[in-house]
């Protein structure tokens, strides 16, 4: 269904494993990886956490999709986003241009596990956290349907994400892994 030049694309919360799975299927399949918030925190010379506590939200957001635009005209790439980059349409079409869009999904309990020691995500910034998440993976949820498809990473292994991905964007079926 991809071709080689075809972008692969991951989108979902934080804490669902897109940089990790995307480094490694960049390896796996020669293609060159990109971290999206990465590439923010490079031109802005701060993290995240400071973006958002300096220049605010907004600022960020502008700034993620400048980069995106970006980001799209590379073909054989690898691209993480970050959990928010949805919340813009413009986005979202940015991405499928060059792209197939594949949602990391899981279950708050992974989330959670996988955010507990992050103290560099604002937004997980709550007393408590197990609802702030809830809540904002409600908010998000209609966004994060704008996928070609969809592997819940909450039971999987990486190798298995990165397994049921490559499969899938060579157009082979995926069993369970793709819903």
């Amino acid at each position: 269904m991809s071709s080689c030049q075809e972008n692969i694309v991951l989108i979902g919360f934080m804490g669902t494993g897109k940089s990790t799975v995307g480094k490694h299927i960049a390896q796996k399949t020669g293609r060159v990886f990109v971290d999206a918030d990465y590439e923010i925190e490079r031109l802005e010379h701060m993290p995240i956490s400071d973006i958002f506590s300096v220049k605010g939200e907004k600022y960020f957001r502008d700034k993620e999709t400048a980069v995106i635009k970006e980001l799209v005209q590379h073909q054989n790439t690898v691209i993480a986003t970050g959990g928010g980059a949805v919340l813009r349409s413009e986005n979202i079409r940015h991405l499928r241009q060059t792209g197939v869009i594949i949602h990391l999904k899981a279950d708050v309990e992974t989330i959670l596990r996988n955010t507990a020691k992050d103290t560099k995500r604002p937004l997980l910034q709550a007393n408590d956290v197990k609802a702030r998440i809830v809540s904002m993976l409600a908010q998000r949820q209609p966004y994060y349907e704008q996928h070609d498809y969809e592997v819940d990473v909450s039971h999987l292994t990486v190798e298995q994400i990165v397994d049921a991905i490559i499969q899938h964007t060579k157009g082979g079926r995926i069993k369970d892994a793709i819903i």
